[in-house]
């Protein structure tokens, strides 16, 4: 077990994020069949209009899984940390694009919630507020307070992508929460 003031670097999983790019790939080659041909589908009785449904799903699987993809390979092809913590915080480094820095005196609590049977940390602010006037990026920053309203942090941490076991991260860093 680390100690206090040893700086953990936690890698990306490249096995983790080839699979997840993997079921993105599968999802925008299906989204491209609904595209291409919905009159194949159209028999699925969804509505009064199956054909248009079916084009908004394919669009939709399209460009939501296209954007993952680029995503996963940019992670893949990153040798950043996907998380470092060491005496002055936490650095997230969800993609390449930005680098958030939460300081262990801004912390107020960490939980781990499960939501949709995917275990998440949520880190609580004392300023939440201040986080996400910090957010440059539009679309992060509605991320962030979606997140704040919905579940009361905009910081949350999953390990899904990360070398490291949800529960062991959450250990850890209550244990380094709980050292300040």
């Amino acid at each position: 077990m680390p100690t206090n003031t040893d700086k953990i670097e936690i890698p990306f999983s490249k096995s983790k994020l080839t699979l997840l790019l993997l079921i993105a790939v599968a999802f925008v080659i299906g989204g491209f069949f609904f595209i291409i041909n919905p009159s194949t589908f159209e028999e699925s009785g969804l509505s009064h209009n199956p054909k248009i449904e079916i084009l908004i799903i394919g669009y939709a699987c399209v460009i939501f899984f296209g954007a993952g993809m680029v995503i996963f390979i940019l992670k893949l092809l990153d040798n950043k940390p996907g998380l470092l913590i060491d005496d002055q915080g936490i650095t997230i480094n969800p993609h390449s694009f930005s680098t958030s820095i939460i300081e262990w005196t801004k912390i107020e609590k960490i939980n781990i919630n499960e939501i949709y049977r995917t275990k998440i940390i949520m880190v609580y602010l004392k300023r939440p507020e201040e986080f996400i006037d910090q957010i440059n990026n539009p679309f992060k920053r509605k991320m962030a307070l979606f997140s704040l309203k919905t579940y009361g942090t905009p910081v949350s941490i999953t390990a899904s992508g990360l070398k490291y076991n949800t529960d062991e991260l959450y250990a850890l860093l209550m244990a380094r929460l709980h050292d300040r």
